[in-house]
């Protein structure tokens, strides 16, 4: 693998988020905050404590080492659907393909949204010749962190849904209606809880490079490095079936080897509606 481009190197240490309360009621599901914030460290602590049951408790409470985001990020082409997704080693578990995630943290808790914007604008990197495109959402730049020259034109994210005939449940952090509409799944073997976005761009041609920029530790720091072999994948959908996996390099769509890649849990089936129990969707089509 190559060195790349070092984009961002920042201490590890700056990372905190806190416990949630995940509450059924009335009105639908209602998130809260609770307890000190927590570091990296003390986060993946209380995840690798055990499974939470696929169900609710008598309380209709359950209580959650951490909130998580997703973001089903389609983009629209020629009459065609491509979902991204990036990879990631998982250890013993293997490669995943999964949508574009990151944690919550304490200063975002109460609006996940946000974390939505800054994972794609960390993320998901177009590129033509020496620029890249900026992402801009309600006629507003999500924002520039790797202060990376721009291209003029821009790419307008739109609120979708990727599950036909479902608008989203309805969901609160503390007491206040999240903000567009949002599925969610509680992953029993990490003893957390995933908040999941829907997002469309569209394009009338293919950008020539398509970058995924994942955070790497490095002697105690999260370095931001840029690889040109590190490439998301574009996931062509049929309704939501995924029939085609694709990266795109020097302006066309090359196939993506999928193998020894599974899809990652988002792909999992669900129990009593909201929760999975494993820690995989299955192989790529």
């Amino acid at each position: 693998m190559s060195e790349g481009i070092i984009l961002r190197r920042e201490a590890a240490t700056a990372f905190s988020t806190r416990q949630v309360k995940l509450v059924l009621t009335a009105d639908g599901y209602d998130l809260r905050p609770f307890g000190d914030p927590l570091a990296f460290s003390e986060m993946a602590a209380i995840r690798s404590r055990g499974t939470v049951p696929p169900a609710f408790p008598d309380s209709n409470e359950i209580s959650l080492a951490n909130v998580g985001v997703s973001v089903l990020l389609k983009i629209q082409i020629d009459g065609s659907d491509y979902l991204v997704l990036v990879a990631q080693d998982r250890g013993g578990a293997g490669q995943v393909l999964k949508p574009v995630s990151g944690y919550v943290e304490t200063s975002e808790l109460d609006n996940p949204f946000s974390t939505v914007l800054r994972e794609i604008s960390e993320e998901v990197l177009f590129k033509q010749g020496p620029g890249y495109f900026p992402f801009y959402f309600d006629s507003q730049p999500v924002g520039n962190p790797y202060e990376l020259p721009q291209q003029s034109a821009i790419m307008e994210l739109q609120p979708s849904s990727w599950l036909a005939g479902q608008q989203g449940e309805t969901v609160f952090i503390n007491g206040q209606s999240v903000r567009l509409p949002v599925h969610l799944y509680v992953h029993c073997p990490t003893n957390s809880i995933q908040l999941v976005y829907s997002l469309t761009v569209a394009l009338e041609a293919w950008p020539e490079q398509g970058f995924f920029v994942e955070d790497e530790k490095e002697d105690g720091f999260l370095v931001s490095r840029l690889r040109p072999e590190r490439r998301f994948v574009l996931a062509q959908c049929q309704g939501e079936r995924l029939i085609g996996y694709f990266q795109l390099v020097d302006g066309k769509l090359t196939r993506f080897d999928g193998s020894g890649y599974r899809l990652s849990e988002f792909f999992a089936p669900r129990e009593n509606r909201l929760f999975v129990t494993q820690h995989e969707g299955g192989t790529l089509i």
